[in-house]
């Protein structure tokens, strides 16, 4: 077996040893933009820094044998990374320091490479860590471009510290939106890529509902009573956050025997890698029908939204049942994969709580005893666990939790027993633009806590975020009065697989505790990728920077995929900096042309570089109709639809973007023809209509992506529906369309990728550069406008998202009447900014032929601040539906 000592005189002569002859790497001299917290010592001072450090090393018994010493699983990962492992690599696994706190290694010397760890993740990032750093690749999920040369070249010790006791990785929601039908030999990359990037605190949720189904089982609960509570495998994070039930259910007992046999295999890597998972409680859902057995029970139906789907019943905490309930399930978790430390239990996650009045006792009383009961019904069947739990609600519903209720939450639990998840930093930064959690409640009242962010939403495709903020950000954390009991780092996007500079940016901040130049950072980010990192790729990055990759922002998402005609759903950058950025990124072909990974890349960014042009293409249609110009149209529309075969034509090249990948995933789960076709079903329609279908929700295009052949099969032809309702005046069935696109049709029509990316992606660029936003006399105080199709009713409601940075430019809002018979009534204005109304008027004006201008002033009080999510809402009165009247609407300034 192999034992921890504390370091010996055996260990004093091992490092004495390892330190002989070693010479500083060239590299590390003249390089000052590495990212990690680095000590480069000489023999005895690191020696000296062990000893004052307190670090142990692991030493194996002779009698230990290999397959059992816990370098093997980090070799192991080498070695499915780079296809082989190298005979001069050394690993160690030595535990961690007397702090608490990982750390790893590097050295080399005469051709052979020492990789020391505390622990397996540790030694795996030090080795990735060695690589990057020496300009030798990186690993990402599309990209693999580690060569190593056959002969290590000496580098002096070089130790780096994590900040962090933990870093944690995933989001409930990514088990849906990225993972939810992923099988064995797909959770090992994953986990590789996890280990690789330092990763040790991962969320493993699989399993959960097999192990509900047995505890229902055992209480009394029939097969059918269990099928209709559990939803299909998309929808699992919500069902099991109590947000949803019943949907795409009920499950067979093979899909609960083969997710029971994969979590063995996730946990069972993770425990060999030294990771400590966070496993799933009993959060109080059960299904209705437990009433037939405990008919005295009372149950609180929770709701999470409308529809009958959207709906969990809920049982308090501080009842019997519910202690019951959760021993039942820790104890048969346990008895099925081994004791835990860490369980997740969120009970309120986006829904009211049933709780009285803000600011009395008997509310304090209340959540202070929903706490205590939580904690208490885990710590009972197991007490060295700690009770984990999401910080979203703390930010996003500051109207119910205040600091007061939060501090009665935690007011009776151990302070080491609890672990706060401060899910969405990037939010209180960038987003919501409010204040940390670690100041709203300081210190968050002395309770464990980890820094997280949510650098994704919905799995949406479109990179996004400020670099800058995900390399430093937590420097805010670390250096604050109130970091308070701060042991982890992590993230938590929704969905994974994309906008991959940004995790690795966010991996290498968890081991830094200085501030990194996100100029080199990037520039070395490039060499590591290609190979060099050309002129015209630090202009691509300096385009990005003052674009898309220079803000934080939840709406990633491009007009064209939502509905037609919804102006809700944000709007991904279509700036002239990003699109000149993407030029630059095409440009670099002449010298990078012959490279796998920027091939792919470049097939990725004249993907969406199509995609972006066939967006304002989108609102010049709709421009035109409102206008009359309908050959102008019809010219549009032809350049829309090349434009968007086009993306998807690019976008085949990329194997991660790609429908058939995430249908294939899905069917492969499927026993019979009919089980391939429900997981489909499932599948297809969390990244489409989301929900139930038939009536669009507030899901509706949540999950968007930019795809190949969800560009030619979906988005494409619903809006060549819509153009072709502007033109005959009526009304297209996109509920039923999208309905049978998502539950009754099968598969993915054939295309066939570009041989020839780069003289596609060049002949795009010069085909294409006169389509801007302000192509055909359009003024950017535009921002959209009406026709008769979008006046679906006596009275309409129109929605317009709003840049945050011209918000305190805002002065009132123009509507110019362009065409048509009839007059409509504007009735109201209203100017929503940061979760609140910032200004409202009722002028009651008329529109139309006779009142072609109308002028509305808004009282618009100027914000020292950026606020998030602005949103304008018009309301109109017409004397029927489709009313015959056109209109453009505008701000005044």
């Amino acid at each position: 077996m192999c034992t921890n000592l504390s370091l010996g005189l055996k260990g004093v002569a091992y490092l004495c040893l390892a330190g002989r002859g070693v010479r500083r790497h060239p590299r590390r001299i003249k390089d000052t933009s590495f990212n990690q917290t680095e000590t480069i010592m000489r023999g005895k001072k690191f020696l000296f820094a062990l000893l004052f450090a307190g670090i142990s090393l692991t030493e194996s018994s002779g009698a230990t044998s290999a397959a059992q010493r816990p370098d093997q699983a980090a070799r192991a990962v080498i070695g499915r990374t780079l296809g082989y492992v190298p005979k001069n690599l050394v690993l160690e696994v030595t535990g961690r320091d007397s702090a608490g706190r990982d750390y790893f290694s590097t050295e080399a010397s005469q051709g052979r490479l020492i990789v020391r760890g505390s622990t397996p993740v540790a030694v795996c990032r030090g080795f990735y860590d060695y690589v990057k750093e020496n300009g030798y690749g990186l690993v990402t999920w599309s990209a693999n471009t580690v060569r190593l040369p056959k002969r290590f070249p000496d580098q002096e010790l070089r130790t780096v510290v994590s900040p962090f006791r933990h870093r944690y990785y995933m989001n409930t929601c990514t088990f849906g939106y990225t993972h939810p039908y992923k099988k064995w030999s797909d959770w090992e990359r994953e986990l590789d890529w996890m280990a690789l990037h330092g990763f040790d605190m991962p969320l493993a949720p699989i399993g959960s509902e097999a192990i509900f189904a047995r505890v229902w089982r055992e209480m009394g609960l029939t097969e059918e009573e269990i099928g209709e509570f559990v939803t299909g495998p998309a929808h699992f994070p919500w069902f099991r956050m109590g947000n949803m039930s019943r949907l795409d259910g009920p499950l067979t007992q093979e899909y609960y025997d083969e997710t029971i046999a994969l979590q063995h295999r996730i946990v069972d890597r993770m425990n060999e890698l030294g990771m400590t998972p966070i496993y799933n409680a009993f959060a109080g859902f059960v299904p209705e029908s437990i009433q037939r057995l405990y008919p005295d029970v009372e149950l609180f139906k929770t709701g999470w939204g409308g529809g009958e789907y959207y709906v969990s019943h809920f049982i308090s905490p501080e009842t019997d049942l519910f202690r019951t309930i959760a021993a039942k399930y820790i104890r048969e978790w346990e008895r099925e994969f081994g004791k835990g430390k860490y369980y997740l239990a969120d009970s309120f996650n986006e829904m009211k709580v049933p709780f009285a009045k803000r600011g009395t006792k008997e509310r304090f009383g209340q959540i202070a005893a929903y706490g205590d009961a939580i904690y208490e019904s885990i710590h009972a069947v197991n007490p060295d666990a700690v009770w984990v739990l999401q910080g979203w609600m703390f930010g996003y519903q500051r109207y119910i939790w205040d600091p007061e209720s939060i501090e009665a939450l935690f007011s009776e639990l151990p302070d080491d027993k609890v672990l706060l998840l401060d899910l969405s930093v990037d939010f209180n930064y960038g987003i919501w633009r409010n204040e940390y959690t670690w100041n709203y409640a300081p210190k968050i009242y002395g309770k464990h806590w980890v820094y997280s962010t949510v650098p994704n939403f919905g799995g949406r495709t479109c990179p996004i975020g400020d670099i800058d903020f995900y390399l430093n950000g937590h420097l805010r954390a670390l250096n604050s009065p109130n970091r308070g009991n701060l042991m982890g780092y992590g993230t938590a996007p929704e969905g994974v697989e994309n906008n991959e500079v940004l995790y690795e940016a966010i991996c290498d901040a968890a081991w830094s505790d200085r501030e990194l130049s996100v100029r080199e950072w990037l520039k070395h980010y490039t060499e590591l990728r290609y190979g060099a990192c050309p002129a015209e790729l630090e202009a691509f990055w300096e385009g990005m920077l003052r674009s898309s990759h220079g803000i934080c922002s939840n709406r990633a998402q491009y007009r064209i995929q939502k509905r037609p005609y919804d102006m809700t759903g944000g709007r991904y950058d279509i700036s002239p900096d990003h699109f000149a950025a993407i030029e630059s990124f095409v440009a670099a072909a002449g010298e990078l042309g012959g490279n796998a990974a920027y091939l792919e890349d470049l097939a990725m960014w004249a993907g969406f570089y199509a995609f972006g042009k066939a967006d304002i293409l989108a609102e010049q249609i709709h421009r035109c109709y409102i206008l009359g110009q309908k050959e102008l149209a019809a010219e549009y529309e032809r350049r829309f639809a090349d434009l968007m075969l086009r993306a998807d034509r690019f976008l085949e090249s990329c194997p991660n973007l790609r429908l058939e990948r995430w249908i294939d995933f899905a069917r492969a789960w499927g026993a019979t023809p009919a089980q391939c076709d429900e997981y489909e079903t499932n599948a297809r329609r969390l990244i489409t209509i989301w929900g139930p279908g038939k009536g669009p929700d507030g899901l509706n295009d949540y999950g968007c992506r930019i795809w190949s052949g969800l560009i030619r099969d979906y988005y494409l032809p619903r809006w060549q529906h819509y153009f072709d309702s502007k033109k005959t005046g009526v009304p297209f069935d996109f509920d039923a369309w999208e309905y049978k696109f998502a539950e009754e049709q099968r598969g993915v029509s054939p295309v066939e990728a570009y041989a020839d990316p780069v003289a596609a992606a060049r002949a795009l660029v010069a085909e294409t550069r006169d389509i801007n936003r302000n192509l055909n006399g359009r003024r950017d105080a535009e921002l959209s406008g009406w026709s008769p199709i979008e006046l679906k009713d006596s009275t309409t409601r129109f929605v317009y998202i709003i840049d945050p940075l011209v918000f305190n430019e805002i002065r009132g809002v123009r509507i110019r009447w362009t065409q048509g018979a009839d007059s409509v009534v504007l009735k109201k204005v209203q100017l929503n900014g940061g979760g609140f109304v910032q200004a409202v008027a009722e002028p009651d004006a008329t529109i139309g032929r006779t009142h072609p201008t109308v002028e509305v002033p808004l009282a618009v009080k100027p914000s020292e601040k950026l606020l998030g999510d602005i949103y304008l809402h018009l309301v109109l009165e017409q004397p029927k539906p489709r009313s015959d009247s056109y209109a453009l609407v505008e701000l005044i300034k």
